[in-house]
């Protein structure tokens, strides 16, 4: 074990970066990768995280076998759509329950290059910890702005920690997760 921020980043684009110290111990972990490209490998920190790769990293970080879920039928009406690299994570992610669609014009659709919210990641890391973990009450100055089916999750992971919130005291909940925002959160969990 070597701690996050001792490790040399792998990243040609996180050096100085706030969450470069994150980026790098979850690919210490194995948790995510990165894009090679010519000239180093990059994690994109300021790019939006899609759902697709957020269900791979959350896999990865759960260390679930993808090969385990080929064989797994998907209830979504777009899964051509989701990109094959992708396809075991998600349905690893279905069969978790950290995933369960969304509801777009009666079909459940997995719309895996939209970017992720943060209520959204939120709720998938929720629902990944063990039951049983207490909640606690939520005073952010936007939690109103909490979607429902996240409210629950927002507050056991605020108990637990991993969520502390914006300086200003808002939490954003609708907002699109940032690469290097996901990486955070996720930190938290270890």
């Amino acid at each position: 074990y070597e701690p996050a921020g001792s490790a040399r980043t792998v990243f040609a684009d996180t050096k100085g970066h706030w969450s470069e110290k994150y980026a790098v111990y979850l690919n210490i972990q194995g948790v995510i990768n990165g894009v090679i490209k010519d000239d180093g490998v990059y994690f994109y920190p300021t790019k939006h995280m899609t759902r697709a790769e957020f269900a791979v990293m959350l896999t990865n970080y759960l260390g679930l076998s993808t090969v385990d879920f080929s064989h797994i039928e998907l209830p979504y009406a777009d899964i051509e759509k989701i990109p094959k690299w992708a396809m075991n994570s998600v349905a690893a992610m279905y069969v978790h329950k950290a995933f369960l669609g969304k509801s777009v014009s009666d079909s459940l659709i997995f719309d895996p290059d939209a970017p992720i919210t943060r209520a959204q990641v939120m709720t998938a890391l929720g629902r990944t910890l063990p039951k049983g973990m207490g909640a606690t009450e939520i005073n952010f100055f936007d939690s109103s702005d909490i979607p429902e089916y996240a409210v629950d999750y927002v507050g056991i992971l605020v108990n637990a920690k991993v969520l502390t919130g914006y300086t200003d005291g808002t939490i954003r909940p609708n907002l699109n997760v940032q690469r290097s925002e996901a990486v955070k959160m996720l930190y938290g969990l270890y």
